[in-house]
């Protein structure tokens, strides 16, 4: 950018004024050396007074041409620079790197859930054991049973605590049902046992068709809970992604008409040696 008329102008008309700042600084530099206090000394004494008086009337010239420069200047410039930290405020958007966090975080859970239920059914195959016992121990119901002290009243009882076969008796759960003693607890807990013991593990059996069922019925559930999730943060994301694009646009328009004024105020301050 060049600088203008105006600005040009008054850089000759300051140029002009300078120039007898030479010779005033011949004149202190001789005061100084001898060369003409010891001819002249008055000269001496004028030189430095010179100077600075005319320093001050150079100065005071300078505002009074400089004035409408360094207006334009100082008022542009909080402009520019309040756009410039807003579009580089809007070019770091801290909403849009959540939301894309959070979709790539929605995407690796699932990409995850084919593994996390290869991992579930892993267990559940080492868990046979304990699911067959669990459904041995279930098909003996404590109401069919034959257990000293144990009637009608107490399996009601036992009942209205969800235990109601021997898969279903636990000591801490015993302990906690008002009525039952250490003999009826001991009763109970020794009718478990018996059918503990009659329990064989059969190894060919897979993991049961109900603990598929119920494995896949929860991964499909997850799964869905996660895609839903995904549809509205990409949603919400491609809508902040046009927010974005919009307002950037319009700042970009507003930089592009104020940038040639800043660039020429700039010129302009350096042509008439203001500092930036």
């Amino acid at each position: 950018t060049a600088p203008s008329n105006n600005a040009l102008q008054i850089g000759k008309k300051l140029k002009s004024y300078r120039a007898p700042f030479a010779v005033l600084f011949f004149m202190i530099v001789a005061a100084f050396s001898g060369i003409l206090s010891s001819a002249i000394p008055i000269i001496a004494l004028i030189g430095p007074c010179t100077f600075i008086v005319f320093l001050r009337l150079y100065n005071q010239r300078k505002k009074k041409l400089t004035t409408l420069i360094s207006e334009t200047l100082n008022s542009i410039t909080p402009t520019w620079e309040s756009l410039c930290l807003q579009h580089e405020t809007l070019a770091k958007n801290y909403s849009f790197e959540f939301l894309r966090n959070q979709i790539n975080d929605l995407k690796s859970k699932h990409d995850d859930i084919g593994r996390e239920r290869e991992k579930r059914f892993q267990g559940l195959l080492q868990n046979r054991f304990q699911q067959q016992l669990k459904q041995y121990l279930d098909s003996n119901r404590i109401a069919k049973a034959t257990i000293e002290g144990i009637g009608q009243g107490r399996v009601a009882t036992l009942q209205s605590y969800s235990i109601e076969t021997a898969a279903d008796i636990e000591i801490t759960k015993l302990m906690s049902i008002n009525g039952f003693g250490r003999v009826l607890i001991s009763r109970l807990m020794d009718w478990r046992k018996t059918y503990e013991s009659k329990f064989v593990f059969d190894s060919k059996k897979g993991v049961s068709p109900n603990e598929i069922a119920t494995l896949d019925r929860e991964i499909t559930g997850k799964r869905k809970t996660i895609e839903a999730e995904l549809s509205i943060k990409i949603l919400q994301l491609s809508q902040l992604s046009k927010e974005i694009n919009v307002s950037r646009q319009k700042m970009q328009d507003q930089m592009y008409e104020i940038l040639p004024k800043y660039a020429q105020a700039i010129v302009d301050a350096k042509t008439v040696g203001l500092k930036i």
